[in-house]
């Protein structure tokens, strides 16, 4: 005898899984708000680490992957993930994001007396 239901065999448990996922809880929540929170309140460069943050100046200053992979001696498919980690911290999309972060938070910086 043919199965009556009107969905493919499969479909059923994924429906039903789709039904049973656990929420995310009030504590969770509440949670990624503040850590949220939290970051936007950070000067973009502190968020970095000292590679990171010599790679980001490095962007600033109009170098490409390969010549700030030169000037650090490291490979230029290494310089990548930084990059890609400091587009991910200051939650920026270009290079040219990166440099006006950079800058940004250099002219809000206080300067120390001499």
């Amino acid at each position: 005898m043919p199965p009556t239901h009107a969905w493919a065999p499969g479909e059923r448990s994924r429906r039903q899984r789709i039904g049973t996922r656990p929420s995310r809880s009030s504590k969770a929540r509440r949670e990624s708000s503040t850590t949220a929170v939290r970051a936007a309140t950070v000067t973009p460069p502190a968020a970095l680490t000292g590679r990171e943050e010599q790679i980001a100046r490095l962007v600033v200053d109009r170098r490409t992957n390969p010549e700030i992979a030169e000037m650090l001696f490291l490979s230029p498919k290494t310089v990548e993930t930084p990059l890609r980690n400091i587009f991910r911290k200051l939650d920026v999309s270009s290079r040219v994001e990166v440099a006006r972060t950079v800058e940004e938070a250099d002219s809000k910086a206080p300067t120390a007396p001499q």
